[in-house]
């Protein structure tokens, strides 16, 4: 009689098991979304994300062709979308140029970079003193990229106005590395200070404390970036453009322009905002008439400015008169 109890005892307990299994998965599908592997998993193009925000779901995969479906419910931004952009692009100074500052201060700058060069004197290179000397450690390593020995004479020479101070940088092209190092000086402190070390190959300067960012052709993507006079990103302004067929021969098109990250907007301009996937950027969708009105300020900035750092000199040239 015991062991009849006791096989009654363990089926009844198996089949518990099983109901409280079952519930578990029932529970744990609807509050977390997980789905067994049988089940088909429909997604919609457009999801919001947040209430002022639509992001767009990626491709499958990196090397799909583009789908138009990805953009069909991504609307554009209204009449008055439009205007605020206007408004916030025209307070924006786009410039195009850099100069070499104070004339009466080129010999006693001149005489201070050399010394840096040659000599022992400290580079800083961050807020926490953290500092080289460029003649006696043999590898120079900035943003994680070797430069080798230091050699002053196989680099080219820049000597301009970057951070607008009204006094000269020193600007150090190391071509082998593709990097540029703009020193500043400061006399008061004796002081030898990294401002700015440029190593993407996507990004120029254009301009005092101006930069041009550009990458791709479809998609393509670019970015008008303003620096602070500590060398800090002050605002910047991407863009994103892909071409796209559609059907037969037809082709599609998208406009993308973000504003700079601090601009307060009203909740019925932030309403209209985008996202694509991988980019943590506001966008707004606009016509491509739209699109060429908004940028054509910052994209003739970039093209007036092609021979802003075209003519560096050499390290001969440069401190001829120190040596």
């Amino acid at each position: 009689m015991k062991h009849k109890y006791k096989s009654v005892l363990i089926v009844f307990t198996l089949a518990l098991s099983a109901v409280l299994l079952f519930v578990n998965l029932t529970y744990f599908d609807t509050a977390f979304n997980i789905r067994l592997p049988s089940e088909k998993v429909e997604t919609s193009d457009v999801e919001h994300f947040e209430p002022s925000a639509t992001i767009i779901h990626s491709r499958s995969t990196e090397n799909d062709a583009p789908d138009a479906m990805l953009y069909s419910d991504l609307n554009y931004v209204d009449d008055l979308g439009f205007e605020f952009l206007k408004e916030v692009i025209s307070g924006i100074e786009f410039i195009n140029y850099l100069v070499i500052g104070d004339e009466t201060l080129r010999g006693l700058y001149l005489t201070n970079f050399y010394r840096l060069l040659t000599g022992d004197e400290r580079l800083y290179v961050d807020e926490d003193n953290f500092h080289m000397i460029l003649s006696v450690h043999g590898d120079v390593y900035l943003n994680e990229l070797t430069c080798g020995d230091f050699v002053p004479s196989n680099y080219k020479y820049y000597f301009l106005d970057f951070n607008g101070d009204r006094t000269p940088e020193l600007g150090i092209w190391i071509e082998d590395e593709r990097l540029l190092l703009i020193i500043k000086f400061d006399p008061v402190e004796d002081r030898f200070i990294l401002w700015y070390a440029l190593s993407n190959t996507r990004t120029v300067f254009i301009g005092t404390r101006r930069l041009f960012e550009g990458a791709g052709i479809s998609p393509m993507s670019y970015a008008y970036i303003e620096l602070d006079e500590g060398g800090n990103v002050r605002f910047r302004i991407d863009t994103y453009v892909e071409f796209f067929p559609i059907e037969g021969d037809d082709e599609g098109s998208i406009f993308l322009l973000a504003l700079p990250n601090d601009i307060e907007m009203p909740q019925n301009i932030s309403n209209q905002v985008v996202r694509l996937p991988l980019r943590d950027i506001n966008y707004f969708r606009v016509s491509e008439d739209q699109f060429e009105e908004l940028t054509s300020d910052f994209r003739y900035a970039r093209m007036t400015s092609s021979n802003v750092l075209d003519n560096p000199f050499s390290y001969e040239d440069m401190f001829d008169m120190m040596r």
